[in-house]
């Protein structure tokens, strides 16, 4: 990793080589997709700045667009990526370099996912109606009636969420991809900054209040506010298990406890998502508790 980060931030034709490079390589595996382009891209931009990495962003879009109208994909391929991945990824990463806070670069990317959320209101009908046929036409194959039938219903529960839940994948993304590449510049050229600030991330309270509000609407029954309010939900309480999570590791680095109930965690996070809203309630307290703290800086 070292020697591919050295060669990312080496030159700009390096950059946007090796960038469209990992790009194009990262179409193989769809669902992480996101991860594996935003990664790199997030590095040049907290190292080089706004200016060099919007240059390299545009140099490569060139070169997966050319990829996409050669390989038959189509031209927006590169639009595509730029729009939905490397903006918002610029952006976060632009906050976090300028501010040198975890913190608001989270809020920059849940303000990222409310407005994803915003712009799909207006087809959230659409959205279901398409996920809906698509799945049924998935579980039509292999599930009996009665197994079917009974899908349905939870189907029915979660479709009216769809915005909320592919927002919430936006943000888990961008998130996830802005921090790892905060901890690869760290390793690189300051060992040791990332945990610091990592350990010193902090909420505003007043996020905290805002998603006990939200969370009052989307159960208030208000036609057509509680629905938009219970996707704005989900966005929020992403936030709050990434507190949590900070809140976990802080907690064993403090109380010098092994390392192993990390991996606990982090598997009840993937085999059982039900464990993410007692890690966003583990954030929320903290939140309340030590919201006043200022992150130090990443020199």
């Amino acid at each position: 990793m070292k020697l591919l980060g050295q060669y990312l931030l080496a030159e700009k034709y390096k950059s946007v080589a090796m960038l469209s490079l990992i790009t194009v390589m990262s179409l193989l595996i769809p669902p992480l997709t996101y991860i594996i382009s935003a990664i790199p891209f997030s590095l040049i931009a907290l190292r080089k700045g706004g200016k060099y990495s919007l240059e390299v962003m545009v140099f490569t879009l060139l070169v997966i667009s050319l990829f996409g109208y050669f390989s038959r994909i189509g031209l927006g391929l590169g639009a595509t990526l730029t729009t939905s991945i490397w903006l918002p990824v610029w952006l976060s990463s632009m906050v976090l370099r300028i501010t040198e806070s975890q913190a608001l670069s989270v809020l920059v990317a849940g303000g990222i996912g409310v407005l994803f959320i915003l712009m799909l209101s207006p087809f959230n009908r659409e959205l279901s109606e398409w996920w809906q046929s698509s799945i049924n036409a998935f579980l039509e194959k292999s599930l009996s009636a009665t197994e079917l039938s009974q899908m349905q219903a939870v189907l029915d529960s979660i479709l009216p969420l769809i915005s909320g839940i592919m927002a919430a994948g936006v943000v888990i993304s961008l998130i996830t991809s802005v921090l790892l590449a905060r901890a690869w510049q760290s390793a690189l050229f300051n060992p040791g900054g990332f945990w610091q600030e990592f350990f010193s991330l902090y909420l505003p309270r007043w996020v905290t209040y805002l998603t006990l509000f939200i969370m009052v609407i989307s159960f208030a029954g208000i036609e057509g506010v509680s629905w938009l309010a219970q996707n704005i939900l989900t966005v929020l309480i992403v936030m709050h298990v990434v507190q949590g999570i900070v809140t976990v590791h802080r907690t064993i680095q403090n109380r010098k406890l092994s390392r192993s109930w990390l991996i606990v965690m982090y598997s009840f996070l993937i085999f059982m998502p039900q464990m993410a809203l007692f890690i966003a309630f583990l954030g929320i307290v903290d939140i309340l508790k030590n919201s006043n703290k200022t992150p130090p800086a990443d020199t």
